[in-house]
């Protein structure tokens, strides 16, 4: 399922009875903090390559056992010998939009140097499309630098993945012949996103075999030719294309179910969309439809599900509204069990028996419809030359 670090309890079974020397998670597991210290009792070397907010108080002690004079630029916590490597954790570290992908270039760029190879750079493709497709902000230089280098691979058919190649292969007609940041991101991502979310076991494991640049071949039934042999790659860029259209129709289903409930309760004449999913959406969804909603209706949205006394799900967050980061608004309420994710895309929880006391915050809120555009730089046009803006915005 589409889970983050050792929250399944099944998998983590799985991993406990192992007996694994290393652990390395991606992308995740930063506020698996019990789970980290049972592995470490195991004798399991844990190491977290992660770029997730978590709720302070998970942290608070894990932080205070740190001397001062032992936190790295990217290396800030350690639960128990497992160590975590997070940009977000650390006042040291001065780039805050680096994502999970980025992190781990970073840790292998170490290793490149640490036993003089140089590796991590053929990577760079995968860099590039990990970065886009986790909405990493662009605008930041070192993060746009790296996209950018993966970009130049894939347009000079240089980059080594093989299912990357398949991918723009197949999607050039779409993209306009033109790999860009933007055609990736509708192009590309939507692809490989859907089968994370509606993928079966085998689809999912033949697509990590393809992105391991695995050559294997499996018959399929194609059109006209019967049942032949083609590359993983072309198998699994077919099962990714029916899967995105079966994930379209869902988004447009539940979209106007949400809708439905919005106009029932006036929902939208508060600043947050608060909408309860009636566990009517299935929860790998909740995400893409808190995005579409909020897009739609141009504020931050929540999504949740009851499960007991805690309703828990997604939230968007819409960056042309008065809140600019929903992550930091919603901790600052106090009212949450957890939040945890990006500035604007993350999973929540609440206590039933707070969400009425959220409604009554939201409603202090002096509120109008009016979109804002936040400005990021102010540049002087007497002293920025026509080749850099072409560079800016290439």
């Amino acid at each position: 399922g589409k889970q983050h670090g050792l929250s399944d309890k099944e998998v983590f079974k799985e991993i406990k009875i192992s007996n694994l020397d290393l652990l390395i998670v991606p992308d995740a597991g930063t506020g698996n903090v019990l789970e980290c210290n049972e592995l470490v009792e195991l004798g399991t070397n844990i190491i977290i390559l992660d770029h997730h907010n978590v709720s302070n108080h998970i942290l608070v002690d894990a932080i205070t056992k740190i001397p001062t004079n032992e936190i790295t630029p990217y290396s800030c916590l350690i639960f128990n010998d497992a160590i975590i490597v997070n940009n977000q954790m650390s006042e040291n570290a001065t780039d805050k939009a680096m994502t999970g992908v980025g992190i781990v270039y970073k840790c292998i760029k170490c290793i490149d140097e640490i036993i003089n190879i140089n590796i991590a750079d053929e990577y760079l493709d995968l860099v590039a499309v990990g970065m886009i497709a986790d909405g990493c902000d662009l605008t930041n230089l070192q993060s746009r630098y790296l996209v950018l280098k993966g970009i130049e691979q894939l347009k000079n058919k240089t980059n080594r993945n093989l299912f990357l190649k398949e991918l723009i292969n197949k999607q050039s007609y779409s993209m306009n012949n033109n790999i860009t940041i933007t055609s990736i991101a509708y192009y590309i991502c939507p692809l490989i996103n859907s089968m994370i979310r509606l993928g079966e076991h085998e689809q999912k494991y033949n697509m990590f075999k393809a992105m391991c640049n695995s050559t294997e071949l499996i018959e399929r039934k194609l059109r006209g030719k019967g049942v032949v042999p083609i590359s993983i790659s072309e198998y699994v860029y077919k099962d990714c294309l029916q899967l995105n259209k079966k994930q379209k129709e869902i988004v447009v289903e539940s979209s106007e179910y949400i809708e439905n409930e919005v106009k029932e309760y006036n929902l939208d004449k508060l600043p947050v969309l608060v909408c309860n999913a009636n566990n009517n959406i299935d929860k790998n969804f909740t995400g893409l439809i808190a995005a579409n909603i909020a897009g739609k209706y141009k504020r931050p949205c929540l999504l949740l599900n009851q499960y007991n006394s805690v309703l828990s799900g997604s939230a968007r967050g819409f960056d042309k509204s008065q809140i600019r980061d929903f992550n930091s608004w919603c901790k600052q309420t106090n009212l949450f069990k957890s939040v945890e994710g990006h500035s604007n895309a993350f999973g929540v929880s609440i206590e039933l028996n707070n969400v009425q006391k959220l409604i009554d915050e939201l409603l202090t809120i002096e509120y109008n419809d009016e979109l804002i555009y936040h400005v990021y730089n102010v540049y002087d046009d007497k002293t920025i030359s026509s080749e850099l803006i072409k560079r800016i915005y290439k």
